[in-house]
């Protein structure tokens, strides 16, 4: 736990306080720690399976506890799936949307999938970074513009789509933090298989 503690201090002294990858270092920590468990070759749906197994009890009794994080007050005080309970849920938007979006992608050139993921999940995660920075109106406005995205044809419409999507997100002041936690550990996970 102190060392846990000690790189945490370190990340948020290089990043001026901003939690940076707090997400991604939680989420991609029980994904590392469950295909460790295995005796075996790590599968997606092996990690997902031991994830539940072998820490779903105590991830579940984590989520029932107050935040003391921002996105996790802000799930709480908008009554969204927090990064607590997608942990005790077994990261559903993980291995439900992310990893099939990838799967689905293969083939085609990488930066086209992982655009398409990542736009996959900013469609359906209750990404607490966003309803931290702008409250529900700001995660409601970046869904839409994700299912938007997607509806007319995600990446193939070209980089320019998306590029415009991503300047409207930062004069909001928008950042997808949960959606691109997830796509990293869907990427790990595809490289896995």
């Amino acid at each position: 736990e102190r060392c846990g503690i000690e790189a945490e201090t370190r990340m948020l002294t290089a990043t001026g306080g901003i939690n940076t990858h707090r997400g991604a270092i939680f989420m991609l920590g029980l994904l590392c720690a469950s295909a460790g468990a295995l005796g075996q070759r790590p599968t997606a749906a092996l990690i997902h399976q031991t994830l539940l197994q072998r820490w779903g009890e105590a991830l579940a009794a984590r989520a029932q506890r107050p935040s003391a994080l921002p996105g996790g007050r802000a799930a709480e005080r908008f009554n969204l799936r927090s990064a607590s309970t997608e942990a005790a849920m077994g990261f559903p938007t993980l291995f439900e949307t992310a990893v099939p979006a990838l799967q689905k992608a293969r083939g085609r050139p990488v930066q086209t999938a992982r655009l398409d993921t990542l736009f996959a999940v900013m469609a359906v995660l209750d990404d607490s970074n966003l309803a931290h920075r702008c409250g529900l109106e700001g995660l409601r406005f970046a869904q839409s513009a994700a299912q938007d995205f997607l509806a007319a044809g995600g990446a193939s419409q070209g980089v320019e789509a998306a590029e415009a999507i991503a300047a409207e997100f930062v004069r909001r002041n928008l950042s997808p933090g949960g959606a691109a936690d997830t796509l990293a550990a869907a990427c790990w996970l595809d490289r896995l298989s």
